[in-house]
């Protein structure tokens, strides 16, 4: 299952390894990077695992629409 992250999470020359937690708290393998965009420091992720389910997102967003964003800025979960 592809997820996303930024890209200067993954690519950190310490990183040792990658997981992803769920919502419901288990913690995934993350099996290798697809693809990246450094401009915009995205990364798409392969995480490992069964009974992910997608999150619907919109097919166009209006100028001044709220967005939300989810983050973990350490060492703080789901901000």
């Amino acid at each position: 299952m592809p997820w996303f992250t930024c890209w200067h999470v993954v690519n950190l020359k310490s990183l040792a390894g990658l997981t992803a937690m769920t919502r419901d708290g288990r913690v995934c393998p993350v099996s290798g990077v697809l693809a990246v965009d450094t401009n915009n420091d995205l990364a798409i992720l392969q995480v490992e695992g069964q009974g992910f389910v997608p999150l619907p997102i919109a097919a166009t967003a209006c100028q001044g629409e709220p967005v939300w964003v989810l983050s973990h800025p350490a060492p703080w979960f789901y901000m």
